[in-house]
């Protein structure tokens, strides 16, 4: 289910009123229009027989706007991680734009640190040193300190590790 503010839904194309309602709210100029702007998208599980019930929330962002994301959460990140460890960079950011169960204004996921400095943020070919757990506002802004998940270990190349732990 895709949640959009109020201001924006009204904006959005209607997807043809002589139209059942599913068809209405899936059609693709109306989608295409929900999906320039920034907005809240739930997945829904439901055993059968049984009432569906919020399984996840994460914050949609036009390509624009996830940079800008992710510049301000690696300005953030690195700036916390200064002192901590001196030379930490964040390189990659995984899940960070899953909602924490519960809200609508907090997000929470991960990011692949190295405390070496290079031009090449992406990590090809070198190892990650750290994994931390991050919690944001929808701009990027931490709302608390990272957590440090997981010192070194196997975490490589352009792939998720396996030592990832859980963003709860």
């Amino acid at each position: 289910m895709n949640i959009a503010a109020s201001g924006a839904a009204r904006r959005l194309p209607t997807g043809g009123d002589d139209r059942p309602t599913l068809l209405r709210l899936s059609d693709d100029g109306r989608l295409g229009a929900l999906a320039r702007g920034r907005h809240l998208s739930v997945d829904y599980t439901a055993e059968p027989g049984g009432t569906p019930t919020p399984a996840r929330g994460r914050l949609e962002l036009p390509f624009r706007q996830r940079q800008a994301f992710e510049e301000t959460l690696r300005k953030e990140f690195d700036a916390r991680m200064r002192g901590r460890r001196p030379g930490a960079r964040g390189r990659r950011f995984h899940q960070v734009r899953y909602l924490v169960p519960g809200r609508v204004d907090r997000m929470r996921g991960h990011v692949r640190s190295s405390d070496q400095t290079s031009a090449d943020d992406g990590l090809r070919g070198r190892r990650a040193d750290h994994v931390a757990l991050v919690t944001t506002d929808l701009d990027g802004r931490l709302v608390e300190e990272p957590r440090v998940a997981q010192e070194g270990g196997r975490v490589t190349g352009g792939r998720p590790g396996p030592l990832l732990p859980p963003a709860l």
